[in-house]
Protein backbone atom coordinates (compact mmCIF):
# COMPACT_ATOMS: atom_id res chain seq x y z
CA UNK A 1 0.00 0.00 0.00
CA UNK A 2 1.62 3.30 -0.82
CA UNK A 3 2.23 5.36 2.15
CA UNK A 4 0.28 9.06 1.75
CA UNK A 5 1.49 11.94 3.18
CA UNK A 6 -0.09 15.34 4.43
CA UNK A 7 1.06 18.35 4.41
CA UNK A 8 -0.65 21.26 7.18
CA UNK A 9 -0.21 24.96 6.01
CA UNK A 10 -0.99 27.37 8.13
CA UNK A 11 -1.75 30.57 7.24
CA UNK A 12 -2.53 33.50 9.76
CA UNK A 13 -4.56 36.27 8.47
CA UNK A 14 -4.35 39.57 10.38
CA UNK A 15 -7.62 41.39 10.46
CA UNK A 16 -8.17 45.61 11.60
CA UNK A 17 -10.49 45.53 14.15
CA UNK A 18 -13.84 47.30 12.63
CA UNK A 19 -15.23 49.06 15.63
CA UNK A 20 -19.21 49.89 15.84
CA UNK A 21 -20.71 53.21 17.52
CA UNK A 22 -20.03 53.65 20.83
CA UNK A 23 -22.86 54.79 22.93
CA UNK A 24 -22.33 57.60 26.11
CA UNK A 25 -24.58 58.00 29.11
CA UNK A 26 -23.59 61.33 30.60
CA UNK A 27 -24.97 61.08 34.77
CA UNK A 28 -22.81 64.73 35.49
CA UNK A 29 -19.83 62.20 36.51
CA UNK A 30 -16.63 62.72 35.08
CA UNK A 31 -15.84 60.35 32.43
CA UNK A 32 -12.42 60.01 30.69
CA UNK A 33 -12.89 58.05 27.51
CA UNK A 34 -10.82 57.29 24.72
CA UNK A 35 -11.61 55.84 21.32
CA UNK A 36 -8.93 56.57 19.34
CA UNK A 37 -8.41 55.12 15.68
CA UNK A 38 -5.89 52.55 14.70
CA UNK A 39 -2.36 53.96 13.34
CA UNK A 40 -1.52 53.03 9.65
CA UNK A 41 0.95 50.21 8.80
CA UNK A 42 3.99 51.64 7.72
CA UNK A 43 4.78 50.82 3.62
CA UNK A 44 7.15 48.37 2.20
CA UNK A 45 10.75 48.91 1.10
CA UNK A 46 11.38 48.91 -2.14
CA UNK A 47 12.67 45.39 -3.42
CA UNK A 48 14.77 45.78 -6.20
CA UNK A 49 13.87 48.20 -9.06
CA UNK A 50 10.26 49.63 -7.55
CA UNK A 51 9.27 52.50 -5.76
CA UNK A 52 8.37 51.76 -2.13
CA UNK A 53 5.30 51.20 -1.11
CA UNK A 54 2.87 53.99 0.35
CA UNK A 55 2.06 53.69 4.17
CA UNK A 56 -1.55 53.19 4.92
CA UNK A 57 -3.98 55.73 6.06
CA UNK A 58 -4.77 56.07 9.46
CA UNK A 59 -8.51 54.57 10.83
CA UNK A 60 -10.96 56.90 11.57
CA UNK A 61 -11.43 56.87 15.51
CA UNK A 62 -14.87 55.45 17.03
CA UNK A 63 -18.01 57.23 16.10
CA UNK A 64 -20.18 58.10 19.38
CA UNK A 65 -23.86 58.37 20.16
CA UNK A 66 -24.25 60.41 23.27
CA UNK A 67 -27.37 60.46 25.68
CA UNK A 68 -27.74 63.16 27.85
CA UNK A 69 -30.25 65.36 30.13
CA UNK A 70 -28.54 68.56 30.30
CA UNK A 71 -26.35 70.60 27.83
CA UNK A 72 -24.38 71.36 30.98
CA UNK A 73 -23.67 67.66 31.73
CA UNK A 74 -21.86 67.31 29.12
CA UNK A 75 -18.94 68.80 30.32
CA UNK A 76 -17.89 66.11 32.66
CA UNK A 77 -17.20 64.13 29.27
CA UNK A 78 -13.38 64.40 28.29
CA UNK A 79 -13.25 62.36 24.66
CA UNK A 80 -10.32 61.49 22.35
CA UNK A 81 -12.09 60.50 19.22
CA UNK A 82 -8.83 60.85 17.23
CA UNK A 83 -7.40 59.06 14.08
CA UNK A 84 -4.93 56.90 13.75
CA UNK A 85 -1.62 58.40 12.46
CA UNK A 86 -1.01 57.26 8.98
CA UNK A 87 1.99 54.70 8.05
CA UNK A 88 5.51 55.95 7.08
CA UNK A 89 6.10 55.41 3.29
CA UNK A 90 8.77 52.71 2.07
CA UNK A 91 12.44 53.38 1.25
CA UNK A 92 13.19 53.79 -2.70
CA UNK A 93 15.54 51.16 -3.34
CA UNK A 94 19.25 51.92 -2.46
CA UNK A 95 21.14 50.48 -5.83
CA UNK A 96 19.45 51.51 -9.08
CA UNK A 97 22.31 50.39 -11.33
CA UNK A 98 20.43 47.30 -13.01
CA UNK A 99 17.39 48.91 -13.25
CA UNK A 100 15.73 50.04 -16.17
CA UNK A 101 15.78 53.69 -15.10
CA UNK A 102 17.91 55.61 -12.44
CA UNK A 103 15.50 57.31 -10.00
CA UNK A 104 12.63 55.54 -8.01
CA UNK A 105 10.20 56.88 -5.38
CA UNK A 106 9.89 56.50 -1.72
CA UNK A 107 6.12 55.56 -1.51
CA UNK A 108 3.84 58.32 -0.03
CA UNK A 109 3.60 58.58 4.03
CA UNK A 110 -0.42 57.51 4.74
CA UNK A 111 -2.69 60.59 5.87
CA UNK A 112 -3.88 60.71 9.66
CA UNK A 113 -7.48 58.91 9.99
CA UNK A 114 -10.53 61.58 10.97
CA UNK A 115 -11.94 62.13 14.02
CA UNK A 116 -14.70 60.33 15.10
CA UNK A 117 -17.81 61.74 14.51
CA UNK A 118 -20.05 62.65 17.59
CA UNK A 119 -24.27 62.57 17.46
CA UNK A 120 -26.08 64.03 20.64
CA UNK A 121 -29.84 62.33 21.71
CA UNK A 122 -31.00 64.86 24.82
CA UNK A 123 -33.72 63.06 26.96
CA UNK A 124 -33.27 59.92 24.97
CA UNK A 125 -32.05 56.66 26.48
CA UNK A 126 -31.70 55.02 23.10
CA UNK A 127 -31.86 55.43 19.27
CA UNK A 128 -35.24 56.06 18.00
CA UNK A 129 -36.41 52.80 15.69
CA UNK A 130 -36.34 54.04 12.18
CA UNK A 131 -38.32 51.47 9.32
CA UNK A 132 -36.85 52.60 6.00
CA UNK A 133 -36.35 49.37 4.50
CA UNK A 134 -39.04 46.92 3.29
CA UNK A 135 -38.97 44.00 0.80
CA UNK A 136 -42.34 42.89 -0.54
CA UNK A 137 -43.90 41.26 -3.11
CA UNK A 138 -46.06 43.58 -5.93
CA UNK A 139 -49.20 41.82 -5.16
CA UNK A 140 -48.89 42.48 -1.14
CA UNK A 141 -47.81 46.00 -1.87
CA UNK A 142 -50.76 46.28 -3.32
CA UNK A 143 -53.43 44.32 -0.82
CA UNK A 144 -51.30 47.09 2.07
CA UNK A 145 -50.54 50.03 3.21
CA UNK A 146 -47.25 50.48 5.54
CA UNK A 147 -45.30 52.85 7.44
CA UNK A 148 -41.85 54.20 6.88
CA UNK A 149 -39.84 55.89 9.51
CA UNK A 150 -36.53 57.96 9.46
CA UNK A 151 -34.87 59.67 11.86
CA UNK A 152 -34.42 63.86 11.44
CA UNK A 153 -30.79 65.32 13.07
CA UNK A 154 -29.08 68.85 12.82
CA UNK A 155 -25.83 69.39 11.98
CA UNK A 156 -24.35 71.89 14.05
CA UNK A 157 -20.73 73.66 15.21
CA UNK A 158 -18.92 73.99 18.36
CA UNK A 159 -18.32 70.85 19.73
CA UNK A 160 -15.43 72.05 21.25
CA UNK A 161 -17.32 74.15 23.75
CA UNK A 162 -19.98 71.43 25.08
CA UNK A 163 -17.72 69.25 26.21
CA UNK A 164 -14.14 69.05 28.52
CA UNK A 165 -11.88 71.49 27.62
CA UNK A 166 -9.04 68.98 26.96
CA UNK A 167 -11.01 66.85 24.50
CA UNK A 168 -9.99 65.94 21.33
CA UNK A 169 -12.74 65.80 18.99
CA UNK A 170 -13.91 67.74 15.71
CA UNK A 171 -15.49 70.71 16.36
CA UNK A 172 -19.32 69.67 14.76
CA UNK A 173 -21.71 67.46 15.99
CA UNK A 174 -25.12 66.33 14.83
CA UNK A 175 -28.12 66.33 17.09
CA UNK A 176 -31.24 64.13 16.89
CA UNK A 177 -34.23 66.20 16.27
CA UNK A 178 -37.34 64.28 15.50
CA UNK A 179 -38.95 61.19 13.51
CA UNK A 180 -40.40 61.93 10.12
CA UNK A 181 -43.04 59.71 9.33
CA UNK A 182 -44.34 58.28 5.66
CA UNK A 183 -47.56 56.34 4.99
CA UNK A 184 -47.09 54.40 1.46
CA UNK A 185 -49.61 52.58 -0.65
CA UNK A 186 -49.10 51.30 -4.01
CA UNK A 187 -51.50 50.21 -7.07
CA UNK A 188 -50.56 48.95 -10.63
CA UNK A 189 -52.80 47.29 -13.64
CA UNK A 190 -49.57 45.15 -14.10
CA UNK A 191 -50.38 40.87 -14.27
CA UNK A 192 -47.94 38.31 -13.26
CA UNK A 193 -47.81 40.88 -9.69
CA UNK A 194 -46.90 37.34 -7.59
CA UNK A 195 -43.59 37.42 -10.14
CA UNK A 196 -42.35 40.33 -8.68
CA UNK A 197 -40.51 41.53 -5.74
CA UNK A 198 -40.10 45.74 -4.55
CA UNK A 199 -37.54 46.77 -2.64
CA UNK A 200 -39.15 49.77 -0.97
CA UNK A 201 -36.31 52.87 0.13
CA UNK A 202 -36.95 55.64 2.39
CA UNK A 203 -33.71 58.04 3.16
CA UNK A 204 -33.37 62.25 3.58
CA UNK A 205 -33.41 62.00 -0.19
CA UNK A 206 -36.87 60.78 -0.09
CA UNK A 207 -39.01 57.28 -1.32
CA UNK A 208 -37.09 54.72 -3.78
CA UNK A 209 -37.60 51.54 -5.21
CA UNK A 210 -36.18 48.95 -6.92
CA UNK A 211 -37.27 45.43 -8.54
CA UNK A 212 -35.45 41.93 -7.98
CA UNK A 213 -34.58 40.78 -11.38
CA UNK A 214 -36.53 43.54 -13.22
CA UNK A 215 -36.32 46.71 -14.50
CA UNK A 216 -38.66 49.04 -12.87
CA UNK A 217 -40.28 52.10 -14.10
CA UNK A 218 -42.53 54.00 -11.71
CA UNK A 219 -44.39 57.49 -10.50
CA UNK A 220 -44.91 58.77 -6.81
CA UNK A 221 -47.50 60.94 -6.06
CA UNK A 222 -46.41 62.35 -2.42
CA UNK A 223 -47.77 64.64 0.05
CA UNK A 224 -45.72 65.13 3.48
CA UNK A 225 -47.17 62.36 5.06
CA UNK A 226 -48.37 59.89 2.83
CA UNK A 227 -47.29 58.88 -0.99
CA UNK A 228 -48.79 56.94 -3.40
CA UNK A 229 -46.93 54.95 -5.84
CA UNK A 230 -47.81 53.24 -8.95
CA UNK A 231 -45.78 50.59 -11.13
CA UNK A 232 -46.36 51.36 -14.13
CA UNK A 233 -43.57 49.35 -16.40
CA UNK A 234 -41.75 46.19 -14.95
CA UNK A 235 -39.26 44.23 -17.24
CA UNK A 236 -37.93 40.93 -16.00
CA UNK A 237 -34.66 39.88 -16.23
CA UNK A 238 -35.98 36.70 -18.51
CA UNK A 239 -36.09 38.79 -21.65
CA UNK A 240 -32.34 39.63 -21.54
CA UNK A 241 -31.48 35.56 -20.67
CA UNK A 242 -30.23 35.02 -24.56
CA UNK A 243 -27.73 37.22 -24.39
CA UNK A 244 -24.23 35.20 -24.85
CA UNK A 245 -20.66 36.27 -26.10
CA UNK A 246 -20.34 34.89 -29.60
CA UNK A 247 -17.19 35.40 -31.38
CA UNK A 248 -14.73 38.03 -31.70
CA UNK A 249 -13.34 38.92 -35.49
CA UNK A 250 -10.38 41.76 -36.87
CA UNK A 251 -7.42 42.42 -35.21
CA UNK A 252 -5.78 45.62 -33.65
CA UNK A 253 -8.16 48.93 -34.12
CA UNK A 254 -10.70 46.88 -35.99
CA UNK A 255 -11.04 43.86 -33.06
CA UNK A 256 -14.71 43.59 -32.61
CA UNK A 257 -16.52 41.66 -29.59
CA UNK A 258 -19.78 40.15 -30.95
CA UNK A 259 -22.96 39.52 -28.83
CA UNK A 260 -25.80 38.20 -29.60
CA UNK A 261 -28.07 40.71 -27.84
CA UNK A 262 -31.01 42.66 -29.64
CA UNK A 263 -32.60 44.34 -26.93
CA UNK A 264 -31.39 48.14 -28.32
CA UNK A 265 -34.47 47.36 -30.79
CA UNK A 266 -36.41 48.68 -27.28
CA UNK A 267 -35.98 52.75 -27.23
CA UNK A 268 -36.85 52.49 -23.75
CA UNK A 269 -33.70 50.21 -22.59
CA UNK A 270 -30.17 51.48 -22.06
CA UNK A 271 -27.13 49.46 -22.18
CA UNK A 272 -23.78 50.62 -20.66
CA UNK A 273 -20.66 47.89 -20.91
CA UNK A 274 -17.37 47.28 -18.78
CA UNK A 275 -14.71 45.29 -20.06
CA UNK A 276 -12.20 43.40 -17.52
CA UNK A 277 -9.03 41.82 -19.87
CA UNK A 278 -6.43 39.20 -19.29
CA UNK A 279 -3.52 39.08 -21.81
CA UNK A 280 -1.85 35.05 -21.81
CA UNK A 281 2.02 35.16 -20.93
CA UNK A 282 4.10 32.24 -22.48
CA UNK A 283 6.73 34.10 -20.99
CA UNK A 284 5.29 33.44 -17.50
CA UNK A 285 2.59 30.48 -18.49
CA UNK A 286 -0.41 32.38 -17.15
CA UNK A 287 -3.11 35.28 -17.45
CA UNK A 288 -1.93 38.98 -16.91
CA UNK A 289 -4.56 41.53 -16.21
CA UNK A 290 -4.40 44.28 -18.44
CA UNK A 291 -6.82 46.35 -16.61
CA UNK A 292 -10.86 47.35 -16.80
CA UNK A 293 -12.03 49.17 -19.90
CA UNK A 294 -14.89 51.02 -20.22
CA UNK A 295 -17.12 50.85 -23.77
CA UNK A 296 -18.37 54.21 -24.96
CA UNK A 297 -21.59 54.79 -27.15
CA UNK A 298 -19.07 55.27 -29.92
CA UNK A 299 -17.90 51.85 -29.57
CA UNK A 300 -21.03 50.16 -30.31
CA UNK A 301 -22.76 49.29 -33.45
CA UNK A 302 -25.93 46.66 -33.99
CA UNK A 303 -27.51 44.54 -37.04
CA UNK A 304 -30.77 42.92 -36.46
CA UNK A 305 -29.37 39.99 -34.35
CA UNK A 306 -26.05 40.82 -32.76
CA UNK A 307 -24.38 43.65 -31.01
CA UNK A 308 -20.63 44.92 -32.02
CA UNK A 309 -18.38 46.24 -29.67
CA UNK A 310 -15.68 47.66 -31.12
CA UNK A 311 -13.02 47.17 -28.17
CA UNK A 312 -9.78 48.09 -31.04
CA UNK A 313 -11.07 51.50 -30.79
CA UNK A 314 -9.90 51.78 -27.05
CA UNK A 315 -6.40 53.84 -27.55
CA UNK A 316 -5.34 51.13 -24.25
CA UNK A 317 -5.79 48.19 -26.58
CA UNK A 318 -5.42 48.33 -29.83
CA UNK A 319 -1.16 47.67 -29.97
CA UNK A 320 -2.16 44.34 -27.31
CA UNK A 321 -4.60 43.41 -29.93
CA UNK A 322 -2.68 41.61 -32.56
CA UNK A 323 -2.70 38.36 -34.50
CA UNK A 324 -1.75 35.71 -31.89
CA UNK A 325 -2.65 36.86 -28.88
CA UNK A 326 -5.25 34.60 -26.41
CA UNK A 327 -6.97 36.22 -24.05
CA UNK A 328 -9.99 36.12 -21.18
CA UNK A 329 -12.56 38.47 -20.88
CA UNK A 330 -15.41 39.42 -18.20
CA UNK A 331 -17.67 41.31 -19.64
CA UNK A 332 -19.90 43.40 -17.79
CA UNK A 333 -23.37 44.35 -19.36
CA UNK A 334 -26.03 46.74 -17.49
CA UNK A 335 -29.36 47.26 -19.06
CA UNK A 336 -31.67 49.77 -17.24
CA UNK A 337 -34.10 52.02 -18.56
CA UNK A 338 -33.44 55.36 -19.62
CA UNK A 339 -36.42 56.54 -17.94
CA UNK A 340 -35.27 55.64 -14.58
CA UNK A 341 -31.74 54.88 -14.73
CA UNK A 342 -31.31 53.21 -11.54
CA UNK A 343 -33.33 50.49 -12.13
CA UNK A 344 -30.41 48.23 -13.44
CA UNK A 345 -29.69 44.40 -13.97
CA UNK A 346 -26.34 43.24 -14.30
CA UNK A 347 -25.10 40.43 -16.37
CA UNK A 348 -21.94 38.77 -16.67
CA UNK A 349 -20.49 37.00 -19.93
CA UNK A 350 -16.79 35.37 -19.50
CA UNK A 351 -15.37 33.59 -22.33
CA UNK A 352 -11.87 33.65 -23.71
CA UNK A 353 -11.17 34.45 -27.20
CA UNK A 354 -7.78 34.61 -29.98
CA UNK A 355 -6.95 37.07 -32.21
CA UNK A 356 -6.51 35.28 -35.60
CA UNK A 357 -4.51 35.92 -37.95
Amino acid sequence: MKKVYFSLIVFFLVLKPVFSEENIYVTGTFQDISLVGLDGDNGRSAIGCEDGEAGEDGFPGEDVNIFFREYKDLKSIRMDLSGGIGGTGGRAPMFTSNCSQAIYERGRDGLNGRYGNITLYKNLASIPKEVKFKSISLRDAIKNQFDFVRNKYVFKKGASKLFEEKSQISNYYKEFHSQKKLKVRTESDLSNVDHYVLNYLYTKNGLSLRAENALLEYTILKSEEEALVRIDTLYPRTIFKNIEYLDVEGSKGKTKLILNDDSHKDPAIKTTYSLFLFKYSSFLNRYIMLGDFGINDQMVTFDDKNTYLEIGKHKNLEKELSEGNQFKMQLNVFKSLKSNPTSRIHITLKNEFRIED
